[in-house]
């Protein structure tokens, strides 16, 4: 056994180079060094202000491998415009571009990885506000002009919509066909009844 023994520490010996360590030249444990920070998604396209979108975020070692449990720092570059909490999670304020980025917080010379976001609206309900229960005699203009609202998804007004208006019963018109919403994500038009009694 002891020969045994004795011929295993030669063959060690002699795969070291003769070197007597406790451990092999190149078998060293693999010591993970950050390199790089990656952001997912690296684009997003939010369709409404409110709305909401998760990030998220790997530090990279010299192999490629993500580094888990690595800390990170995120931030927007106009917190106007969309803010993001301390897990990656972003919230659309105003309409707009702005960019996300992501940070390690134990290797902040690496830079910052990063994804771009727009923050558009796009119209989803139409809300009346005014101007649709009213009675008048006939060819009369009533008091109160009709009035809408365009809102985006998460009930927010939208500005600079053009909204069609027509008359679809009774005769009558309304002052101009088309109207666009102002900061209030409101249009409206004045309307004349028609020249018969009922329902308009």
């Amino acid at each position: 056994e002891t020969r045994s023994i004795m011929r295993n520490m030669a063959r060690l010996l002699a795969a070291c180079g003769g070197l007597v360590d406790v451990a092999c030249a190149g078998t060293e444990p693999f010591v993970p060094v950050p390199t790089a920070v990656v952001v997912a998604p690296d684009t997003a396209v939010l369709t409404a202000v409110g709305a909401t979108r998760r990030f998220t975020a790997a530090v990279l070692d010299q192999r490629g491998d993500t580094i888990r449990g690595a800390p990170l720092t995120w931030q927007t570059t106009d917190p106007a415009i969309a803010t993001i909490d301390s897990t990656g999670l972003l919230t659309a304020i105003t309409v707009g571009g702005v960019q996300v980025r992501a940070g390690a917080t134990d290797a902040p010379s690496l830079g910052v990885g990063t994804a771009d976001v727009t923050v558009i609206q796009l119209p989803a309900t139409l809300v009346k506000v005014a101007g649709d229960q009213q009675t008048d005699t006939v060819s009369q203009t009533l008091p109160l002009p009709l009035t809408i609202q365009v809102e985006d998804a998460d009930g927010y007004p939208i500005p600079g919509v053009v909204v069609g208006f027509v008359v679809t019963q009774g005769g009558g018109g309304t002052t101009a066909t088309t109207d666009t919403t102002g900061a209030s994500g409101q249009a409206s038009v004045s309307w004349t009844l028609g020249d018969v009694a009922g329902l308009n």
